[in-house]
């Protein structure tokens, strides 16, 4: 479950690149779900960005473009999703640590606020 915007910073080309990487190996049955709003990244719309790279992929793609963050988390929880924050710079402590809050398996980029959401002593894994 991609929890990420539609701007650069908010790392979907990175996300792109790493299930590019993670194709070949990918688990039969895995479904990517990423949320609008979409918009444009390099003058591409986000939502096209994501459905031509999804070409190379033997996995579904599931578009879902409205849904606010509780929604989304609620979609993660029910589908036993893993929620995957790839932003390169953008501020999503706030989606990190609600993540974590709800008892979800998150995956996210080492930088910002979400750097600061871990808690070591916490005994959660490493971002």
């Amino acid at each position: 479950v991609v929890l990420a915007g539609w701007r650069v910073r908010d790392g979907l080309t990175l996300l792109c690149d790493a299930l590019d990487t993670l194709a070949p190996t990918a688990p039969e049955g895995l479904t990517v779900t990423a949320f609008g709003p979409f918009g444009r990244i390099m003058g591409e719309h986000s939502g096209g960005l994501l459905l031509r790279r999804a070409e190379r992929w033997p996995f579904k793609l599931n578009l879902l473009p409205d849904a606010d963050l509780n929604a989304r988390l609620d979609h993660a929880a029910r589908t036993g999703g893993l929620a995957v924050v790839p932003a390169r710079a953008a501020s999503t402590g706030g989606v990190v640590a609600a993540c974590i809050a709800a008892g979800l398996p998150v995956v996210a980029t080492n930088v910002g606020a979400n750097a600061e959401a871990w808690i070591a002593e916490a005994g959660q894994p490493g971002l």
